[in-house]
């Protein structure tokens, strides 16, 4: 329990994230501590395994840790929603915090998990830099085109086309 106090007291100076993704739940103490103390952060709790939540839920009260709206579980969920819920959050407002000893279970669960992660902020990190390398690129060039783009019909020459056509 000390242990779980001190580092979410460390977790709670990283003013600049809004999400906390706990990889692991061990006893649950860290997430159930942190979340009481930061109410208004989203704290997600990432557990493969179903039985190690169990035993967390049988050996700590989480009555507090339930109350609170921001709380997000994903026990026993695949990789792919994980990522899924992870992207609709935004991965850059996201503090990832994995304790070796909670997560070494599964050990190849957290590995993909955190290769995956690292994908999609790359990923992520790409598209970003080509918008703001191109982005000037195509805003000129749309305002040469725009007399041409103003001269097309554009959608509504489709629309009693498709009439029979289910969408």
């Amino acid at each position: 329990r000390q242990e779980a106090l001190r580092l979410a007291d460390s977790l709670s100076s990283e003013e600049s994230k809004s999400a906390f993704a706990f990889m692991g739940i061990g006893l649950g103490y860290t997430p159930v501590i942190f979340a009481k103390n930061n109410p208004d952060k989203i704290v997600l709790v990432i557990e493969p395994d179903i039985a190690f939540f169990v035993v967390a839920l049988y050996c700590i009260d989480f009555s507090s840790f339930f109350s609170l709206q921001n709380i997000i579980l994903l026990v026993g969920a695949p990789t792919d929603a994980i990522i899924s819920v992870m992207e609709h959050i935004g991965l850059e407002k996201c503090h990832f915090v994995r304790n070796k000893a909670f997560s070494m279970h599964n050990k190849s669960f957290f590995d993909s998990l955190d290769t995956l992660l690292e994908r999609n902020r790359s990923k992520h990190d790409i598209n970003q830099r080509t918008l703001e390398r191109f982005a000037e690129l195509w805003r000129k060039n749309s305002c040469k085109n725009l007399d041409y783009i103003a001269s097309l019909d554009g959608i509504n020459r489709y629309k009693d086309r498709a009439k029979n056509i289910p969408a």
